[in-house]
């Protein structure tokens, strides 16, 4: 799945009302900063950019890290187990 579908699906399950009803928190005061600096994007599209592209801790890893990593066929420390999912398959 390339990183516009994954933002896609972000897309279609965000919106502020969408967080609470999925059991999540409303956003941060980082994450409201976020979406104050996007002039005119709506939440929807920096809540996608953000599901696939912030950082959640110095140990995990960044999207685009990732990406590179299996690229290359790196896979220490840590097995990766990685599911394809055709966005064929997705539906809205």
């Amino acid at each position: 799945m390339t990183l516009g579908a994954i933002r896609d699906l972000g897309y279609d399950t965000a919106t502020m009302s969408d967080l609470a009803g999925h059991g999540l928190k409303v956003p941060t005061k980082r994450q409201r900063d976020m979406i104050a600096r996007a002039k005119g994007d709506s939440f929807a599209d920096r809540w996608a950019r953000v599901l696939v592209a912030d950082k959640f801790g110095a140990s995990t890893t960044h999207w685009e890290k990732l990406q590179q990593r299996v690229e290359r066929g790196v896979g220490n420390p840590c097995p990766l187990l990685l599911l394809g999912i055709p966005s064929t398959i997705v539906e809205s």
